[in-house]
C-alpha cells in the first residue's frame, strides 16, 4: 500500500518552562532536562496546534565567558495524530480498514545565550537573549490495518502495513529570550 503526504508550510514557536537537574552553578558542562509547550502548524488541518515539548540540552559556560553559555540540545514534540476507520458489512461478513498517522517533530540545535546581568554560575535571576542554528525533521509514522471477517464458516484475516516517512526537514535559525531563576544549585525555572 503506498502512503504519501505533503506539507506546505512549517512553523514553530516554543516555550520551555522548567529545567530539571540542571547544574548552572558548577561552572562546567550541565545536562538540562526541559519541558514545556510548542506551537506548530498541524500538517493535517494546517491550523496552529500547541503540544507538549521535551528537550535535553548540554551546556557549557566556560568556553567563552561566564556571561555566555554555549548549548547543544535535542528536542521533540508530538504535532498531531489522526485515525480513520472505514467499515462495510454484507451478507458474507465485514471488511474494516483503519488508517493511523502520528506526526512528530524532532530537532537538534546549537546556540549561545548571553546573560548580561548575572553570570550563569551564580545563584539568582538570570535574564538572557540568544540564538543559533538548528536542524529539524517532521516525521509521519503510519499504520494501516485491513481486517476481514467471514460469517460462515467464521474466519478472520488481518493484514498490517506500517512505516515512517520524513515529510519535511531542514536548517532553521532561531532566537531565544527569557529568564532563568535558580532554585537550588541543581535546579532552575
Amino acid at each position: 500500500m503506498a502512503h504519501t503526504r505533503s506539507l506546505s508550510v512549517y512553523s514553530s514557536l516554543s516555550l520551555l518552562g522548567i529545567l530539571l537537574f540542571s547544574n548552572p552553578a558548577s561552572g562546567s558542562i550541565s545536562v538540562d532536562f526541559k519541558g514545556g509547550v510548542q506551537t506548530v502548524q498541524n500538517p493535517i488541518s494546517l491550523q496552529d496546534t500547541t503540544r507538549s515539548r521535551y528537550e535535553v540540552e548540554f551546556a557549557n559556560s566556560n568556553l567563552v565567558d561566564d556571561h555566555i553559555e554555549v548549548g547543544l540540545s535535542f528536542g521533540g514534540a508530538s504535532v498531531s495524530s489522526i485515525t480513520n476507520t472505514y467499515t462495510t458489512f454484507d451478507s458474507l461478513g465485514m471488511i474494516q480498514d483503519t488508517f493511523e498517522d502520528k506526526f512528530r517533530m524532532y530537532d537538534v540545535r546549537l546556540g549561545m545565550r548571553l546573560y548580561p546581568i548575572n553570570p550563569i554560575d551564580r545563584m539568582g535571576i538570570h535574564p538572557y537573549v540568544g540564538g543559533g542554528l538548528g536542524y529539524y525533521w517532521l516525521v509521519d509514522s503510519w499504520k494501516d490495518t485491513h481486517l476481514e471477517t467471514i460469517n460462515s464458516p467464521y474466519s478472520k484475516i488481518t493484514e498490517e502495513d506500517s512505516g515512517s516517512i520524513t515529510l519535511a526537514k531542514g536548517f532553521f535559525p532561531y532566537g531565544t529570550a527569557g529568564m532563568e531563576i535558580t532554585v537550588t544549585p541543581q535546579a532552575a525555572l
